[in-house]
């Protein structure tokens, strides 16, 4: 079952497990400059609102309308990351494990490979939570991701057009599968005494705009952006303990401003600040790293991608890209929150 509460996606299993329930948001953030340099993690500037396709189903293409899920505004060139807050269970001294797919066009931001139902271990093509607090972009490099930068789709910037040469699909996948309850209840027995943190102990809440026609759309895409250090994880479970006969998908249409207008007959969110006004103000950017798990080593077809900045650049249309210094960093450590300014 998936359920949009306060703009967070909720996916439960209750039918697997009482416990089994995982809260997905997108936060909007800064978009990283792309040049040399590898940036740490940009803040969380809240929730980006979400909305039903099937309010609205007099104002977006029937695509949508096949695909159902949720509607999330972006501007250009915008970026966003996903943050993964699994319910903590009581007295088991972790979250209830999920293995998460996430895909842009539906390619794969793990492996660069088309989408496919279940799961894959060689290469993997999902992400485990709790371990996996969130995702900012595509795995390209041991340790580094490109953002993900929405794009319109159609003009060659998104990863599915790299890939497949088409523009199809646009938007956002997530698919979700639970850990077996069988599994969980023996990897999580119950103590009595219940730990202050655990795996994936609870954290505090961390908090697209397209031409609407029915049948033409400025829908949106995410392409890569700017390099960044984050570790993809390796599945530190059996590929047998995920049980794949309970799963929820959601698709997420990205539409631009002028379309979430159109769609929605609300404004969208004020665009972020840029990075180098961020960093000038001297506020924090973040590091994390859990030295428990292994990271996995990246996509090389995700790495061959060209980013925003290159084709803008081949296209004679060069979006604004000055570097920062990003000088004040906060090293998290699995458990704490990254925030940013409210």
């Amino acid at each position: 079952m998936i359920e949009l509460k306060h703009d967070e996606l909720i996916f439960s299993f209750p039918e697997v497990h009482e416990l089994s329930k995982i809260s997905i948001n997108f936060q909007r953030t800064l978009r990283i400059p792309d040049n040399d340099r590898v940036y740490p993690l940009p803040p969380g500037l809240g929730n980006f609102p979400l909305v039903h396709v099937d309010d609205y189903r007099e104002n977006v293409p029937d695509q949508w309308i096949r695909h159902g899920g949720l509607i999330l505004p972006m501007y250009q060139a915008e970026a966003l990351w996903i943050y993964f807050r699994p319910s903590f269970a009581p007295n088991r001294a972790s979250a209830y494990p999920f293995a998460i797919k996430v895909c842009a066009g539906k390619i794969d931001a793990v492996t660069g490979e088309a989408y496919t139902a279940g799961l894959r271990r060689k290469p993997q093509d999902y992400l485990v939570v709790p371990g996996q607090p969130w995702l900012d972009g595509f795995c390209v490099k041991k340790g580094i991701i490109r953002q993900f930068v929405a794009m319109p789709l159609g003009e060659g910037y998104t990863a599915e057009e790299q890939i497949t040469h088409k523009a199809e699909h646009g938007g956002l996948q997530i698919v979700v599968y639970p850990m077996k309850a069988k599994v969980f209840e023996k990897r999580f027995p119950r103590r009595e005494q219940q730990t202050r943190w655990g795996w994936g102990a609870p954290d505090s809440d961390v908090e697209c705009l397209a031409q609407s026609v029915r049948r033409k759309t400025g829908e949106m895409g995410l392409a890569p952006g700017g390099r960044m250090k984050q570790q993809i994880y390796e599945d530190r479970f059996d590929i047998n303990d995920w049980d794949l006969e309970h799963s929820s998908r959601c698709f997420i249409h990205l539409a631009n401003s002028a379309s979430w207008y159109e769609i929605t007959g609300t404004m969208p969110p004020h665009q972020p600040p840029s990075a180098e006004a961020y960093d000038r103000a001297g506020l924090p950017w973040f590091d994390y790293y859990d030295d428990g798990l292994k990271a996995l080593p990246g996509s090389s077809k995700l790495a061959k991608l060209q980013s925003v900045q290159a084709l803008s650049q081949h296209k004679g249309e060069p979006i604004a890209n000055k570097p920062v210094k990003a000088g004040s960093v906060v090293h998290l450590q699995s458990g704490q929150v990254r925030e940013g300014e409210f």
